[in-house]
This record gives structure tokens, C-alpha cells and sequence, in this order.
């Protein structure tokens, strides 16, 4: 998926040596873990930690930055950094619980600076922050593009870093006549008219996105406010619709 600079409040701890890990977060209230949390912030000031709560696996403890969640043990000794991966599954369960840490209220979201496509009757909805130039959006507009009875809002989210000339290509887009046609003709065929317009809904999107702590594309938005990163195969977004209707 197309990344952004992740914002790494954990760099400071892996920076001096320490080894880092990401997790999941409980009670807040926890004396031990607001112990943990002490040590951390006097032995790293610079690593902006949120939360250090117990995490599902026995002897961990997850903690929470801005950009990241990591794992450390009981004394703060040890820090660890990556994927923690369901080995029977093969499920990226770091992946699945910062997700779930993000969750939104899915009317908070302003769909009015976004595109806005609908297919059959459209009761299903989602949201999607996309890049014009992001091959995984690209992918994944192909799997949606199989499913019927669906709303979809897209956020224009271009990461011009990674990819140089997104931001015109996603200004062209929002100034079209017609943004779903355009969008859905750019996404497939590469093809897009010469227009302009004075709109700076492209820099309003990466305000939400900021906000929100997107860096990647695709990141999707299910109606229950559940969140997902990366490209979801059609069979899988149809399951995850029917169930958060």
C-alpha cells in the first residue's frame, strides 16, 4: 500500500538501542502499568507514549504511541518493534489491533469532501482514502467494483512523497463535472480532462487524515466505524458489508 512518513514516537526507543514491538491496550488504571509507563517516559522523553496497558499475551505489555504500538515486558527492560503474526492463521493481528484502536464514528465523517459513488440500491456504505497513483487503490477498486448495493466515499488522499503529480491528477478529479465518472474512468483507463478549479478540499482531506492517523492507502471505512488498510478482496468486503450493514 502506498505509505506516508510514519510518525514514530517508538523511534526514540528502538534510536537508543531498545528493541520494539506493537499490541494491545486494557485497563488504564493498572498500578503496574502505569509504572511501566513512568519508566519508559523517564528513561525516553523524547517517545511520546500514550497508553502502556497489559497486552492478550502473558508477560507483555502493549504500548501506544501516535504512530505505533509496541510491546515491553514487565520491567521495562526490553522493547520490541514489527509484526505479530497469528501463525495458524497468518493474520498481522499488530495490523488488526491498531485498526481496532481507530475505530471511528462513521457519521463524523464530512462525506461532503468526498466522491461520492453509488451502485445498485447503495445501502451498504464505506469510505476509502485514496491515491489517484496507488496501484493498491487500484486493486482494490477492481474488488469493489465487483460488489453490488454499495455507497462508496472517496477521500482523495494523494501521497505525493511516494507519488509525484497525485495531487494534480486528485485536483483534476474533484474539479470535474461529473467526480464518480471521473474518478471511476481515471481508476481504469487512466484518463482524465485538463480542468481546474479554486478548491482546497484536497488539503482539508489530509487535515481529516492527519487527524485520524491515515499514512497509508487504501484505508477503509466500514459503516460500523471499523477500520482496515491495504486492499480487501471482494468475497471479504461483501462479508464484512452484510455483517456492519
Amino acid at each position: 500500500m502506498g505509505k506516508r512518513t510514519i510518525s514514530v514516537g517508538i523511534a526514540a526507543l528502538v534510536a537508543a538501542g531498545a528493541v520494539g514491538l506493537f499490541a494491545q491496550t486494557f485497563a488504564a488504571d493498572d498500578k503496574e502499568s502505569l509504572a511501566i509507563k513512568a519508566t519508559l517516559e523517564k528513561r525516553f522523553p523524547d517517545a511520546k507514549i500514550e497508553s502502556v496497558d497489559p497486552a492478550p499475551w502473558s508477560g507483555m505489555y502493549e504500548i501506544v504511541t501516535a504512530g505505533e504500538i509496541a510491546y515491553t515486558d514487565k520491567d521495562a527492560k526490553l522493547l520490541f518493534s514489527g509484526k505479530i503474526i497469528d501463525a495458524e492463521t497468518k493474520e498481522d493481528l499488530t495490523k488488526r489491533r491498531w485498526n481496532e484502536i481507530h475505530r471511528i464514528d462513521f457519521a463524523s465523517l464530512p462525506l461532503d469532501q468526498a466522491i461520492k459513488i453509488v451502485k445498485g440500491n447503495g445501502a451498504h456504505k464505506l469510505a476509502v482514502f485514496a491515491d489517484p497513483l496507488c496501484p493498491f487503490c487500484t486493486q482494490l477498486e477492481k474488488e469493489l467494483a465487483a460488489i453490488d448495493d454499495i455507497t462508496v466515499y472517496v477521500f482523495l488522499f494523494p501521497l505525493e512523497e511516494i507519488h509525484p503529480g497525485a495531487t494534480q491528477v486528485a485536483q483534476k478529479i474533484w474539479c470535474s463535472k461529473d467526480r464518480a465518472a471521473t474518478w471511476t474512468r481515471w481508476m481504469k483507463d487512466r484518463q482524465i480532462d485538463d480542468v481546474s478549479c479554486d478548491s482546497n478540499v484536497i488539503e482539508q482531506v489530509r487535515t481529516i487524515a492527519e487527524k485520524l492517523r491515515i499514512d497509508s492507502t487504501p484505508t477503509i471505512y466500514f459503516a460500523s466505524g471499523y477500520r482496515n488498510s491495504g486492499v480487501v478482496a471482494a468475497k471479504k468486503l461483501e462479508q464484512i458489508l452484510k455483517s456492519t450493514g
